[in-house]
């Protein structure tokens, strides 16, 4: 079993440049091959960071060790 790499995609922030940040975020996510890579698109805001594959529901991130749990399983 091969291990893929995995890539933290960090987008938003506080300030009126968050949206071309997303549309930017959202490119990179589509031509990134997720074959090759574990991608974990997240979505920084004023209310904190957030694991928030497009389309789908925000899952906040753990900031003491930088992980999200999805499904019940734990990415460090």
């Amino acid at each position: 079993m091969s291990i893929r790499p995995r890539v933290a995609l960090l987008y938003g922030g506080e300030n009126n440049e968050s949206a071309v940040s997303h549309k930017s975020a959202r490119r990179v996510y589509h031509y990134l091959d997720k074959s090759i890579f574990e991608v974990f698109p997240i979505e920084v805001t004023r209310d904190g960071w957030f694991y928030h594959p497009f389309g789908e529901r925000r899952v906040p991130v753990d900031m003491s060790d930088l992980s999200v749990t999805v499904g019940g399983v734990k990415h460090a």
